[in-house]
């Protein structure tokens, strides 16, 4: 998933289309509340496959947050893992708060939001949706950091130990103090997963770190 401006903010939620679960899903960028003159675009990016066994999607939401941050986690029923993740920020319709974390850990996943650098009056919450199954064969997870650093821009890659393939992605910023946003989240291969972030047009003087996830299996 990629966005076009450095102004804009954006959400990742799972969808269903003509009855069938998980056959589709959907990516919405919005300004922030500054605006951007310049033309703009979103890019969605789809792993297909046949289905595994056991395939499920379970939802939720957070509290409804009065601090500058919020997190929630949904788990899969149980014995299943979680292949893929779905979230939102509800509640401020101006991208004044910015999804930071959508990780995927075996048997949950985690969705986590901040408010931007000018914080935001109004009540927000996540919703979360973890897409389940039963276990992979050769599943792994890979996780892998960029540099720890106040760089303006941080990407980086993990990649599927041989002969697997990626079956899930997932993305986090670490200390980016909600100045910081995710700009790529996606699949670049078969055996890659891609996440970046970019500060936002102010700048942030402290140093952070964005990471990638990635659920392989045979």
């Amino acid at each position: 998933m990629r966005e076009g401006s450095n102004r804009s903010r954006w959400t990742r939620r799972t969808a269903t289309v003509g009855g069938a679960a998980l056959s589709a899903h959907s990516v919405t960028g919005r300004e922030d509340e500054n605006g951007v003159a310049g033309d703009w675009a979103v890019t969605a990016s789809a792993l297909c496959a046949p289905a595994p066994s056991g395939l499920v999607t379970v939802s939720g939401s957070s509290a409804p947050s009065f601090g500058t941050s919020n997190w929630f986690e949904k788990s899969c029923p149980a014995g299943k893992h979680a292949i893929g993740v779905g979230g939102a920020v509800v509640g401020a319709s101006n991208s004044e708060v910015i999804l930071e974390d959508l990780r995927i850990q075996q048997n949950s996943v985690v969705v986590a939001g901040a408010e931007d650098g000018t914080g935001f009056a109004g009540t927000w919450w996540l919703d979360a949706t973890a897409i389940c199954a039963d276990p992979l064969p050769g599943e792994q997870r890979v996780v892998d950091d960029s540099a720890y650093s106040s760089a303006a821009v941080q990407s980086v890659v993990a990649t599927c130990p041989p002969g697997t393939r990626v079956h899930g992605v997932g993305g986090e910023i670490l200390g980016g103090d909600g100045q910081v946003r995710l700009t790529e989240m996606r699949a670049t291969s078969s055996t890659t997963v891609t996440v970046r972030a970019m500060e936002d047009e102010n700048g942030f003087s402290s140093n952070w770190k964005v990471r990638a996830y990635a659920v392989c299996a045979n």
